[in-house]
């Protein structure tokens, strides 16, 4: 909420809400993938999509995460600053970034008064979830349960 007047929210790559992993699921590289189906950071970097999961082990122990963006929230379905060395992070800003185009801009002003609204579930998980499963869970949220 902007109660000092106008915010503005910078192009940048960086991300609006994220959360740094766990060294051991930086490897191997293709340990992640979002909800159009795309495996691994080049494809997923930038992109938008209404989830990534991030999984592999921790211990031994197989383990995950995923980051869902409600439909919603501001400028869903998100674009995600999701790296291969632990870094997975929802960021709605980064157009130019994201896009190496310099006559874009993804940034947007708060007036003064308003508020945006971002809506994400994080969801941690033992063992292994497929694809399938993390969109039912993600279309229960979506819609609300």
């Amino acid at each position: 909420e902007a109660t000092h007047g106008p915010v503005v929210m910078g192009d940048t790559k960086e991300g609006t809400f994220g959360i740094r992993l766990r060294q051991e699921l930086s490897a191997p590289h293709d340990n992640m993938t979002n909800s159009a189906g795309a495996h691994g950071e080049p494809a997923i970097w930038g992109k938008p999509a209404n989830w990534v999961n991030y999984s592999g082990a921790v211990d031994g122990k197989k383990v995950g995460i995923a980051i869902f963006d409600h439909p919603r929230s501001f400028l869903h379905p998100t674009t995600w600053h999701a790296r291969a060395y632990g870094l997975l992070a929802a960021n709605s800003y980064g157009l130019r970034e994201f896009t190496n185009d310099p006559d874009k801009d993804g940034s947007w002003t708060i007036p003064g008064g308003k508020s945006l609204t971002f809506r994400y579930r994080v969801v941690l998980y033992d063992g292994t979830m497929s694809s399938a499963q993390i969109e039912n869970a993600y279309q229960k949220y979506a819609a609300g349960k």
